[in-house]
């Protein structure tokens, strides 16, 4: 491999050349850029998304039968549904853990007096798929909600979010 260096007009000039050729050339090329331009680069980017998140497969059939008013139940998890189907209702142990408003888009969330991992998992499984950028997490013991933005609320049972909207400080 060979590496050449030009000014930015010579490649201007030689990637013009290059288009207008016919589409019979292939031509490779390797652009060397100084490291530390693209850490300055990515210092001022801010990830507004949420980190990937890993679905267990309970969680995965638990959304599934939220978004299609599906009365479930496997293992540890249930959902069962008010009778104008308006709300579905998720247990876990039995442990009321979620009530999701299909009128109004609203995920109301609960600990159902367990502030267990398991707990915390199904909540953010349902926020993932819900209540899209919204999360769970726990720091000393204690539980907190964040959007998307990355701002952060205190968790309490009966905690509302909507699909739509940041948290309201």
């Amino acid at each position: 491999m060979v590496f050449i260096h030009y000014t930015q007009s010579e490649w201007q000039s030689r990637l013009k050349w290059i288009t207008e050729k016919s589409t019979e050339t292939v031509v490779k090329l390797s652009i060397f850029i100084p490291s530390d331009i693209l850490t300055d680069y990515n210092k001022y980017i801010r990830n507004l998304s949420p980190p990937l998140y890993i679905m267990r497969q309970i969680e995965k059939q638990m959304n599934n039968a939220v978004r299609n008013k599906i009365a479930w139940s496997k293992d540890n998890t249930l959902t069962t549904f008010s009778s104008d189907l308006k709300e579905c209702f998720v247990y876990l142990h039995g442990n009321h853990i979620a009530t999701y408003n299909y009128v109004l888009k609203e995920l109301e969330l609960f600990d159902g007096g367990w502030q267990s991992n398991t707990t915390k998992s199904r909540l953010n499984a349902l926020l993932h798929e819900f209540a899209y950028g919204f999360s769970v997490f726990q720091k000393n013991w204690d539980w907190f909600v964040s959007d998307r933005l990355g701002n952060v609320k205190s968790f309490h049972s009966g905690f509302t979010v909507d699909e739509d909207f940041l948290l309201d400080f």
